[in-house]
């Protein structure tokens, strides 16, 4: 395209590192923010490419961002464990509970973590953003014959609470395998027929 200029990856990961360094960030949160943001350019997923570097000196600078985050285990049970970002960016903590889980699960064999939105962003701002964007999703002119549009996971939880309230539909072949499993052991079977 006419308004595009091709970059080398090397050279734009270099320029991004040393910017997000100016931030305060050490070398390696740098690198890894840096290589996060060229590595999704490569990819062609732009929207979560460099174009976000303004964004994230701004997290870094003034939205309260701690370039020298710290992420941590705060709650450790075996294979399952909880981290808190320290407020540091996003893929610090995320890089972070990935080694953190990937040692644990040479030990158990398994392992997950969580991690803690209001460690990254205030948990009030988070929902609001979340809010705004289902409202947007809403508002959007949907094509002839669409009665609605729905958020990511809408549509699985409003079935789901339908469910609750009317009951799972199951065929009859898996309510007869039912039926025959729980007489099978010794239980009654109270779904119906």
């Amino acid at each position: 395209m006419e308004n595009e200029r091709r970059v080398a990856a090397g050279a734009l990961l270099n320029l991004v590192q040393a910017i997000f360094e100016t931030c305060g960030m050490y070398d390696g949160d740098a690198h890894l923010l840096a290589d996060s943001l060229v590595d999704a350019d490569l990819g062609g997923v732009h929207s979560h490419g460099v174009l976000r570097v303004p964004e994230y000196v701004g997290k870094l600078t003034v939205d309260g961002v701690d370039p020298n985050g710290k992420p941590e285990v705060v709650k450790d049970s075996g294979a399952c464990l909880v981290v808190d970002g320290g407020n540091s960016m996003g893929q610090i903590g995320t890089a972070f509970a990935m080694q953190q889980v990937i040692a644990r699960a040479r030990d158990t064999g398994i392992a997950a973590a969580g991690i803690r939105v209001g460690a990254f962003e205030d948990v009030a701002r988070f929902k609001a953003r979340v809010d705004s964007a289902i409202q947007q999703i809403h508002a959007c002119k949907r094509a002839p014959g669409v009665d609605r549009l729905f958020a990511p996971g809408e549509p699985e939880a409003l079935r789901r609470n339908a469910y609750r309230t009317q009951g799972i539909p199951l065929n009859t072949v898996t309510l007869n395998d039912l039926k025959k499993t729980a007489e099978e052991r010794g239980l009654a079977f109270a779904l119906g027929s």
